[in-house]
């Protein structure tokens, strides 16, 4: 795992739960006051608590794992370069990425894979991957939207990849694949918020306010 390699005044991949309103952690302005400040120069400090730097250490043998289960090939679980999108202000920092030759995927519970929306995919060309460490345990077919999902997706239009694989080991065992297909119709709900994102760390517009947290941001001058 390397350091960030992506900007902090534009949209990423990492954030898009966040821009698109998904993420439990974050609210879109406190994302977007990040994007602003580091436009004006102010960069956040870059830390990581306990459980981040285990599932740094855990991604590679993780994603090299679930290569090996799908039959992918020319794994990189060490990816130390950005890419961007071609043109959208919107760029990427991939956990791993592979390549498959014509391989016949389907759900198989006993060796963890799933397919959250096909019952099995003939893959070619790149496969981004993603991968995610929670303490959480899963509670449905797919994980939540905030959970690599939205990433990979966004990380799939930058690579123009038609498939990706999102990583998820839960309670420290229960390793799960699962294999997404490209959707046509995310990429213009990308297009939309990213060009919106974009817009808004230039004029320094913030969103609608939805918690007493996001007022603080935008009216600095208040005192507590």
């Amino acid at each position: 795992m390397v350091g960030k390699l992506t900007r902090y005044d534009r949209a990423t991949s990492s954030i898009i739960s966040i821009i698109f309103d998904e993420s439990p952690y974050q609210t879109p302005n406190q994302a977007l006051k990040t994007a602003i400040d580091a436009r004006n120069g102010i960069y956040p400090e870059q830390w990581q608590n306990n459980r981040q730097r285990t599932g740094d250490l855990l991604e590679p043998v993780l994603i090299q794992e679930a290569s090996n289960r799908l039959g992918l090939i020319n794994v990189n679980a060490d990816v130390d370069y950005k890419d961007s999108h071609p043109f959208l202000p919107l760029e990427a920092s991939l956990d791993g990425i592979a390549e498959a030759d014509n391989l016949l995927v389907s759900a198989n519970e006993d060796i963890g894979v799933y397919l959250p929306h096909a019952s099995n995919y003939k893959m070619n060309g790149k496969v981004v991957i993603e991968c995610k460490c929670t303490s959480t345990y899963p509670n449905a077919d797919e994980p939540p939207k905030y959970l690599g999902v939205l990433q990979l997706q966004s990380s799939m239009e930058i690579l123009d990849a038609d498939y990706g694989i999102l990583i998820v080991l839960y309670q420290s065992t229960d390793l799960r694949i699962y294999v997404y297909k490209r959707n046509p119709a995310f990429a213009d709900q990308l297009k939309e918020k990213v060009g919106d994102f974009d817009r808004r760390v230039k004029e320094e517009d913030y969103y609608p306010p939805n918690l007493s947290a996001d007022a603080y941001i935008m009216h600095k001058e208040v005192e507590d």
